[in-house]
Protein backbone atom coordinates (compact mmCIF):
# COMPACT_ATOMS: atom_id res chain seq x y z
CA UNK A 1 0.00 0.00 0.00
CA UNK A 2 1.45 3.69 -1.01
CA UNK A 3 2.12 6.39 1.10
CA UNK A 4 2.13 10.03 0.38
CA UNK A 5 5.85 12.09 1.08
CA UNK A 6 5.89 15.25 1.61
CA UNK A 7 9.42 16.97 0.56
CA UNK A 8 10.00 20.75 1.41
CA UNK A 9 13.31 22.48 1.17
CA UNK A 10 14.34 25.95 1.40
CA UNK A 11 14.31 28.38 -2.02
CA UNK A 12 16.90 29.09 -3.53
CA UNK A 13 17.41 33.17 -3.73
CA UNK A 14 16.03 34.94 -7.25
CA UNK A 15 19.56 35.84 -7.64
CA UNK A 16 20.76 32.22 -8.59
CA UNK A 17 18.12 32.27 -11.16
CA UNK A 18 16.60 29.13 -10.11
CA UNK A 19 13.45 28.36 -12.05
CA UNK A 20 12.50 25.02 -10.43
CA UNK A 21 13.49 22.09 -8.97
CA UNK A 22 14.39 18.37 -9.73
CA UNK A 23 13.59 15.41 -6.79
CA UNK A 24 15.15 12.61 -6.94
CA UNK A 25 13.32 9.32 -4.98
CA UNK A 26 15.32 6.13 -5.09
CA UNK A 27 17.91 7.71 -7.69
CA UNK A 28 14.97 8.31 -9.88
CA UNK A 29 13.64 11.61 -11.41
CA UNK A 30 10.01 12.51 -10.18
CA UNK A 31 8.33 15.34 -12.43
CA UNK A 32 9.62 18.66 -12.12
CA UNK A 33 7.91 21.36 -9.65
CA UNK A 34 8.45 24.92 -9.90
CA UNK A 35 7.94 25.32 -5.61
CA UNK A 36 10.28 24.40 -3.05
CA UNK A 37 8.11 21.28 -2.01
CA UNK A 38 6.79 17.93 -3.79
CA UNK A 39 3.83 15.44 -2.70
CA UNK A 40 4.53 11.82 -3.66
CA UNK A 41 3.33 8.82 -3.08
CA UNK A 42 6.20 5.68 -2.36
CA UNK A 43 5.78 2.36 -1.32
CA UNK A 44 6.31 1.82 2.52
CA UNK A 45 10.20 1.23 3.63
CA UNK A 46 13.66 3.26 3.10
CA UNK A 47 13.62 5.98 0.77
CA UNK A 48 16.15 8.34 -0.51
CA UNK A 49 15.00 11.39 -1.52
CA UNK A 50 17.49 14.50 -2.91
CA UNK A 51 16.38 17.78 -5.02
CA UNK A 52 18.95 19.41 -7.59
CA UNK A 53 18.03 23.20 -9.05
CA UNK A 54 16.99 24.10 -12.49
CA UNK A 55 18.93 27.11 -13.34
CA UNK A 56 19.48 28.89 -16.99
CA UNK A 57 22.82 26.73 -17.26
CA UNK A 58 21.03 23.30 -16.22
CA UNK A 59 20.74 21.06 -13.28
CA UNK A 60 22.76 21.93 -10.10
CA UNK A 61 24.30 20.18 -7.90
CA UNK A 62 22.49 17.40 -5.70
CA UNK A 63 21.57 18.09 -2.20
CA UNK A 64 22.62 15.43 0.52
CA UNK A 65 20.18 12.80 0.46
CA UNK A 66 17.40 12.47 3.18
CA UNK A 67 16.21 9.16 4.29
CA UNK A 68 12.54 7.69 4.99
CA UNK A 69 12.41 5.83 8.01
CA UNK A 70 12.45 1.74 7.24
CA UNK A 71 9.09 1.18 8.93
CA UNK A 72 7.90 -2.08 8.31
CA UNK A 73 4.27 -0.52 7.58
CA UNK A 74 2.22 2.34 6.21
CA UNK A 75 4.23 5.42 6.37
CA UNK A 76 2.45 8.57 7.95
CA UNK A 77 2.70 12.27 7.71
CA UNK A 78 6.71 12.09 7.54
CA UNK A 79 7.90 15.30 6.24
CA UNK A 80 11.47 15.91 5.13
CA UNK A 81 13.72 19.16 4.65
CA UNK A 82 16.50 19.25 2.39
CA UNK A 83 18.96 21.28 2.26
CA UNK A 84 20.26 23.39 -1.32
CA UNK A 85 23.88 24.52 -1.50
CA UNK A 86 24.93 26.14 -4.63
CA UNK A 87 28.58 27.25 -5.10
CA UNK A 88 29.03 29.51 -8.40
Amino acid sequence: MAAQVKVSWDPRPAEEQVSGYRVFVDDVAAPDVTVPEATMEIEPGRHKFEVAPLCAWGVGPLSDPVYTPALPGKCVNVQLSISINITI
